[in-house]
């Protein structure tokens, strides 16, 4: 009996030093300033509010951002600003990401590909070139995939895939998603990946940018990941749990659509560290 009492006790410790860590970290954290809220545009999704950008004239892009912690639409600011100049430039936060709503819904690779597809129904009201980012470049395919009449181009920066097909994740990873789906102990371990040294060291490993430039960036990833609190672990916990993943080979065999593969020997980011190089590529495929 006084051994089940200690474990309770120990448990009950270990929780309350939790909660406690958890308000501090998203206390602390706070929320971004109404000026850099009321920069952007909402588009009023099924699921939730979309944030997003839409800047310059011309014949529009959609930008779609990875989906590492704390990865949201800022990954495409300094590419966005350069393509502008030319074109009509899209970018938005997946749901569960960035200024976005963040519910406690089932996060797929098959809802991230149809919020595209709607978001170029709805707010474009055009055919899009698409890009995607890592994660984002097979989602991106999927969404061309499924509507192809909405998609004009393909631009697929470093894609990241799943093995398998959409949305099949492992035991393990369902498992971790759970896990970070919880309250108290899913939060802390959430707290811990999108930590500034977490996401600064994640930069630094994947950028060859300036550190002022990084610096900027990890102001951002750390913003993002917690802005309006820990709910951003739900999507974080299905991308763990591979449900966002797609197999980007598989899909490419199947779409009859220009494609441009930007592949990994550029770097993760190439749109970050060479940005200016990154758009005359992108911008001379867009044109011709």
């Amino acid at each position: 009996m006084k051994k089940l009492l200690k474990l309770v006790f120990a448990l009950a410790g270990i929780l309350g030093f939790m909660s406690a860590a958890n308000y501090l970290t998203f206390h602390k954290a706070g929320g971004a300033p109404a000026q850099t809220k009321n920069r952007r545009l909402f588009y009023d999704w099924r699921h939730g509010k979309i944030s997003y950008t839409a800047a310059g004239r011309g014949r529009p892009i959609l930008l779609l951002h990875s989906l590492f912690p704390g990865s949201s639409s800022a990954e495409w600011r300094r590419a966005a600003a350069l393509l502008s100049k030319n074109h009509r430039v899209y970018s938005f936060d997946f749901l569960g990401c960035g200024f976005s709503d963040k519910p406690d819904i089932s996060y797929s690779a098959y809802l991230y590909a149809s919020l595209a597809n709607d978001f170029i129904r709805d707010v474009i009201g055009q055919p899009a070139v698409v890009a995607g980012s890592a994660h984002s470049a097979p989602l991106a395919a999927a969404a061309c995939q499924l509507r192809p009449e909405l998609c004009e181009k393909l631009i697929l920066v470093s894609p990241l895939e799943s093995e398998g097909p959409v949305g099949s994740p492992s035991a393990f990873g369902t498992m971790l998603g759970r896990l970070i789906a919880l309250p108290v102990a899913g939060t802390f371990l959430y707290s811990l990946a999108v930590s500034r040294r977490a996401l600064g060291a994640f930069l630094n490993n994947n950028l060859a940018v300036k550190t002022n430039v990084r610096d900027d960036l990890l102001a951002d990833f750390y913003q993002a990941a917690h802005e309006g609190g820990p709910d951003s672990r739900f999507s974080y916990g299905a991308f763990l749990s591979g449900f966002c993943g797609a197999d980007c080979r598989q899909r490419l065999s199947k779409i009859q659509k220009p494609v441009l593969i930007i592949n990994k020997k550029a770097g993760l980011f190439p749109h970050i560290d060479r940005p200016e190089e990154f758009c005359r590529t992108a911008g001379k495929f867009i044109d011709n």
